[in-house]
């Protein structure tokens, strides 16, 4: 059901696609999916984008976060790369502690979303560093993938706690 709700993992015209690259709003997604329900065989009951953005259905990682903080008042640069809405921006933002990091870099603003060029080559740029100097942490391996095209050094999340451990071991001492 979420590969229906979301669409596939590489990027396209599905509409969660679309309204992370900002081209339509969140309460057009619901809407835009049911040529893709049919095409599956999947019947809608008409809430399903509702319940995928209520409160609770994603979990911030705080140790993640202070160790942004940290990598920042360290001297890093420090950024956000999101697929995200326009619409979730102000939840983000409360969650996220935006004022830990240099940029960030969102899906909607951009007009485009991971695992497009562009939005990597956006990364690099509002960071102001060369891509081969970037660390990048993501759970998606098409993600991971895109950013090594790039020479980002990179992190596959698996376990975020490992994941963080293992974020020192590329820094220099």
């Amino acid at each position: 059901m979420l590969s229906i709700l979301l669409g596939p993992h590489e990027s396209g015209s599905h509409p969660w696609h679309q309204a992370e690259r900002g081209e339509i709003a969140v309460s057009a997604i619901q809407e835009g999916l049911q040529p893709w329900a049919t095409a599956h065989g999947v019947h809608l009951v008409g809430n399903e984008i509702e319940a995928l953005m209520a409160p609770g259905q994603y979990s911030v990682i705080t140790p993640m976060l202070d160790k942004v903080s940290e990598l920042r008042k360290r001297g890093y640069a420090t950024g956000l790369l999101t697929n995200s809405f326009a619409e979730f921006r102000p939840t983000m933002q409360r969650d996220l502690r935006f004022e830990d990091f240099s940029a960030v870099v969102e899906s909607f603003a951009i007009g485009a979303r991971k695992p497009e060029p562009a939005i990597y080559e956006a990364t690099a740029q509002m960071l102001q560093v060369q891509h081969s100097e970037i660390l990048y942490l993501d759970d998606f391996p098409q993600n991971i993938a895109m950013a090594r095209t790039f020479s980002w050094t990179t992190i596959e999340v698996r376990d975020p706690l490992v994941a963080l451990a293992e974020i020192d071991s590329f820094l220099p001492d």
